[in-house]
Formats: C-alpha cells, sequence, structure tokens
C-alpha cells in the first residue's frame, strides 16, 4: 500500500459533511478530482518545534503516524508531540492508504481505453476471419 495523501481532521469533517467522503471503520471513499479507495490510520503533521526552532530531528513539515510517534518512545497531548525534550505543535489528521486503483486515474484510464481498444481490434479479427 502506498500513501496518498494526508488529511486534517477539520478538512476531513469537512469532507464528511459535504458528501465528498464516505467512512466505514477505517475505510474511506474519497471523492476529489480523482476518487481514491483507501484505508485510514491516524496521523500528525508537524507543524514547529517550539522549543528548538532548528529542529535537531527532523520533523517539521512532516507526517508521522500514530504508531511511527509511539515508535519514537513520544507522547500526544492534544495538538502537540512531546520527543525527549522537544515539544512540536501538531495537526491532528489521518494518512489515507492506497487500496487497489484510484478509480478515475489517468493512467487507469489509459490502460483501459488500450485493454478496450486490443479487445475490440480482437474480436473484429476473428468476426472477419470466422
Amino acid at each position: 500500500m502506498s500513501v496518498i495523501i494526508f488529511i486534517s481532521q477539520e478538512q476531513m469533517e469537512k469532507y464528511v459533511n459535504d458528501g465528498v467522503a464516505d467512512i466505514n471503520g477505517n475505510d474511506i471513499v474519497l471523492r476529489l478530482e480523482k476518487t481514491y479507495i483507501g484505508n485510514l490510520e491516524e496521523a500528525y503533521y508537524f507543524l514547529r518545534n517550539v522549543v528548538n526552532p532548528s529542529d535537531p530531528r527532523g520533523m517539521i513539515n512532516r507526517v508521522f503516524t500514530k504508531g511511527e510517534i509511539k515508535d519514537l518512545n513520544a507522547d500526544i497531548m492534544q495538538n502537540s508531540v512531546i520527543i525527549g525534550e522537544d515539544v512540536y505543535d501538531v495537526e491532528e489528521g489521518f494518512v489515507v492508504y492506497e487500496q487497489g486503483n484510484t478509480l478515475t486515474d489517468e493512467s487507469t484510464k489509459k490502460s483501459q481505453t488500450q485493454e478496450i481498444k486490443s479487445l475490440a481490434s480482437f474480436i473484429l479479427k476473428n468476426l472477419k476471419s470466422g
């Protein structure tokens, strides 16, 4: 599975209320420019280190799942993550993992179009020779 997108908690609530996202447990159907079918995992986007602006851990502007944060022996406290003596402001949200194909992905459309053309060509050849 590959990660598709990070969606903040606030944006996810908007998507659900607007009918753009349907969630069932950890499964999601997300209709944006493309329609994604995927799995959700709780995640955090690291905004800034409030203790050390130099970011010695390289966490700022990155997304980490809750499991990855726990593996760092970090504590999650509301909109903050504490790792050792560093305290990060974070935005809570979700990572969407791809589950199968995106429904309207351009490469999928091209592939399906090519398959249809190949099938049509095969049928026409066999009809003419049969």
